[in-house]
């Protein structure tokens, strides 16, 4: 059991999978009363939930949600407090990646990735903090990225919707620390989760592979310096136990960070080479397709 943890209530959005099943996982294992599982995929939900609530009897909620949807996020949050009397953490999580070229991004999914990874974190943080100040304690937690801190090409529209969750995170940390919240916002790099499928999925030969298949263009697409989760959860765990504000990993992310204020110069050939090498990528991917 885990002090900072136990008897408390949670809340993680995306929570069927990836970042958001691995933190559910390690919630209920430092012995939270219970976390409400939310995610858009309501079978998978209920299938994890029910995984977790063999493990941890009555502590694991599926709850089906679509975080781009206001009304169904407050009610997430009602539910939470309703459990228990009190809303403890909340883990907006929910999110996907898009990493291509600016110019064929179209302005209908400019909004579709706005609504899904900026304004569903608004609608968790912000539907939480009236439950929060009225209770006078909780802790506010939001995925963003390493593309939030950095400006990586070929994730404008990626890295605009992350660097906006890391802006608002530090504002709201000076505004409501000394009304005892607290918030973190979470950096991280590349880590092996299933989110490298995302833009995948929408390609209608996806929907034709076979789970070992899917498994082999996972692997084929997960860059080769992903972290393990596991190891990505413990540093996430450690970092709110000391109430960190940002949880930056792996320190490769720290050094560019460093770079990118301190040695521009030498920041700017490591992204013109990182911008090259996608360039290349796109260009190989267009050309396969041709062929087709």
């Amino acid at each position: 059991m885990n002090a900072y943890f136990k008897d408390k209530v949670a809340v993680v959005t995306g929570a069927a999978s990836g970042f958001g099943l691995a933190m559910s996982r390690r919630l209920l294992r430092d012995g939270v009363k219970a976390v409400f599982m939310a995610d858009r995929d309501e079978d998978e939900a209920v299938r994890r939930a029910g995984e977790l609530d063999a493990v941890f009897p009555g502590a694991a909620r599926a709850v089906s949600v679509d975080v781009t949807r206001e009304e169904k996020v407050l009610d997430l949050l009602r539910q939470a407090v309703d459990f228990a009397g009190h809303l403890d953490f909340v883990f907006n999580n929910a999110g996907r990646p898009m990493t291509r070229p600016t110019e064929e991004i179209s302005f209908a999914e400019w909004r579709k990735l706005v609504d899904l990874n900026l304004m569903g974190v608004v609608y968790g943080t912000c539907g939480a903090l009236p439950l929060m100040l009225a209770q006078g304690s909780g802790h506010i937690v939001n995925m963003a990225s390493a593309g939030g801190l950095l400006p990586p090409p070929y994730q404008a529209a990626y890295a605009a919707t992350k660097s906006a969750i890391i802006t608002m995170t530090r504002c709201l940390h000076y505004e409501y620390r000394p009304r005892g919240l607290d918030f973190s916002v979470i950096c991280p790099s590349n880590v092996r989760t299933p989110i490298f499928l995302r833009e995948a999925e929408e390609l209608p030969e996806f929907q034709n592979l076979s789970a070992a298949e899917r498994q082999v263009l996972m692997d084929k697409i997960t860059p080769p310096d992903a972290v393990d989760l596991d190891e990505a959860v413990e540093c996430i765990f450690s970092g709110l136990e000391n109430k960190e504000l940002e949880i930056v990993f792996p320190q490769t992310v720290r050094e560019l960070d460093a770079l990118f204020h301190m040695d521009r110069s030498a920041f700017d050939r490591w992204a013109f080479a990182l911008g090259e090498e996608r360039r290349q990528a796109f260009a190989a991917d267009q050309a396969e397709l041709r062929k087709k």
